[in-house]
């Protein structure tokens, strides 16, 4: 970030604004402050008009505080406030609103999320028109220039936008190209919405030196490209003369109120919103002012990754002790509490969506039909959990990120992968807890779906336990797999096929049955040859074993383990 050493109000300010995310936008303002404009000066010729949006009487408006005390996260721009100002702007097209006001006042922000934001308002479908009512410096700055007319309060500045990294300056390939994005970003914003290029190309590059020319067409011109026109005046015929400089080399250009609509930037100064309204020509206008709602304040306060990343231990945590306590439901309701916490905290984070939540449900799913409908292999449970840790995994990638730009090398967008790799940071955090939390269960005897068949065990002395060909009670330390041994079902299971009964009787409780199935904790337990449907209540119960039929329930028995 360059600092002037004349100007001791530029180093404050650059002091005060430094951003605080990754890839961010900050910088220092050139021109002074503002000289109390009159409350409302006229928009230059080019420029939209305010008047131009001819509004029908009774307009619903809807207006978006865009500041770093109200609607932001990390008091900056960032993931939480493109994720803000999404729902608003998808709100105002599906209820037809026919304006959207953004309000700004930041010192800036992560780049990554000021082209999220201006995506959404490109897409919205609703004239939105910028409101400067504070600063709009770098993000802000931005920002206003995807919007398509810019209004500002009196006193106020727009502009000051270069790209530093967390911790200072970044190396100087890194900067050239975040510097090369920038003005790229700001022209094609600019040339969108009708704005000169070539000052939104001053607010963001401090290599170039604007001059203001006496030739409307092209009044203000960067000059290294005067200075070849002058050298070659037969294709675009005699050079304009220099009238002034717009921004010498080596600042970043910041505009007052009054500099802004003398360039041909801002399309009005107005005193406040009440005349912004009446600029645009809306009478009794139906206005509405869309803060943050109290869901979206608690949302933020729990979206820190810590918070997330602990919501996924107490889930994961939820899920061992239902396998480990099968039937009770208080382990798989505490995941399922967790787990939409964690997804309704990311949704308001701008870091999951559609995606995300779907692979939850599906998981939820899948291993709802292994711990209670399915007894088998594990396949259900295996795929359930996989699929609910991957969303879990893909909900800190924020919403805009996109994996495959690990692997693009040179042609990387800086600005998004900084934003990747906080989310994969975090993602590998939480990927290494579940793990060590997998491990403790596993050494601890918990039974996980499919993970404990994976390694050979033996249970010495369990009452009910099958009997395998070769190993005697009488002796314990006989090898559980020699040349000779083979694996025999138990007697009651080679015998002849069971008869399935659709509703089992109430004169079974209290008699003792054997399971047919490994009940987790939904299986089938045989009795006198008739084979039901059953749910363990306690740990689970191995094939084979005798179980005691405590009642009936309204899907099969419930039993216990002798």
């Amino acid at each position: 970030m360059v600092r002037s050493a004349s100007m001791p109000r530029s180093l404050l300010w650059a002091l005060t604004t430094c951003l605080l995310g990754p890839w961010a936008c900050c910088g220092e303002p050139v021109s002074p402050e503002d000289p109390a404009p009159a409350p409302a000066l006229p928009a230059q010729a080019g420029v939209r008009s305010l008047a131009s949006f001819k509004l029908p009487a009774g307009a619903k408006v809807l207006v978006v505080p865009l500041n770093d005390e109200e609607s932001t996260r990390t008091g900056m721009i960032d993931s939480w406030q493109a994720g803000f100002v999404r729902r608003r702007l998808a709100r105002a097209k599906s209820e037809g609103f026919d304006l959207v006001i953004l309000e700004i006042d930041t010192d800036g922000g992560e780049v990554a999320a000021c082209e999220e934001i201006n995506k959404e308002i490109a897409h919205c479908g609703v004239p939105v028109v910028a409101f400067v009512r504070g600063k709009a410096f770098s993000g802000g700055a931005l920002i206003s220039l995807g919007c398509d007319a810019i209004a500002m309060e009196p006193g106020t500045q727009i502009g000051g936008a270069q790209a530093v990294g967390l911790e200072g300056d970044l190396p100087s390939d890194v900067r050239e190209k975040a510097r090369s994005m920038l003005v790229a970003m700001a022209k094609g914003l600019a040339e969108r919405s009708g704005y000169p290029e070539n000052v939104a190309r001053g607010m963001v590059d401090l290599e170039v030196a604007i001059v203001e020319t006496d030739d409307p067409k092209a009044r203000f011109i960067p000059e290294d490209e005067l200075k070849e026109w002058q050298a070659n005046p037969g294709k675009r015929g005699p050079a304009p003369n220099v009238v002034g400089t717009l921004k010498p080399k080596g600042q970043i250009l910041t505009l007052t109120a009054g500099d802004a609509t003398g360039v041909g930037l801002a399309s009005q100064i107005v005193a406040d919103r009440n005349a912004l309204l009446q600029a645009l020509g809306a009478t009794s206008p139906g206005v509405e002012v869309a803060g943050v709602t109290v869901s979206e304040k608690t949302s933020r306060f729990l979206s820190s990754p810590i918070w997330l990343v602990l919501f996924a231990l107490v889930a994961i945590g939820g899920l061992i002790y239902e396998l480990k306590s099968p039937g009770l439901g208080i382990g798989l309701a505490i995941m399922l509490f967790c787990l939409g916490l964690f997804f309704w905290v990311a949704f308001f984070a701008n870091s999951a969506g559609l995606l995300e939540i779907g692979l939850f449900l599906l998981g939820a799913v899948l291993l709802g039909l292994e711990l209670f409908v399915i007894p088998g292999f594990g396949v259900c449970g295996i795929a359930g959990c996989l699929l609910l840790l991957g969303s879990i995994l893909l909900a800190f990638i924020p919403e805009g990120a996109n994996l495959g730009d690990l692997f693009k090398g040179q042609d990387v967008n800086p600005f998004q992968a900084e934003l990747l790799l906080n989310g994969l940071k975090w993602a590998s955090i939480t990927l290494l807890a579940v793990l060590v939390c997998i491990g403790t269960a596993l050494i601890a005897g918990v039974r996980l779906p499919g993970v404990s068949r994976l390694a050979l065990g033996r249970e010495v002395g369990r009452r009910g336990a099958p009997a395998l060909a070769g190993a005697h009670a009488g002796e314990p330390d006989a090898p559980l797999f020699g040349p000779n041994t083979t694996i025999s079902a138990p007697a009651s299971a080679a015998a002849a096929p069971p008869v399935k009964s659709k509703r089992p009787p109430a004169e079974l409780v209290g008699k003792e049955a054997q399971a047919e199935t490994v009940l987790r904790p939904a299986g089938k337990v045989r009795f006198e040859g008739v084979s039901y449907e059953a749910t363990a209540e306690g740990e689970w119960i191995e094939a084979g074993a005798m179980v005691k039929i405590l009642k009936v329930g309204p899907f099969g028995l419930i039993v216990r383990a002798v």
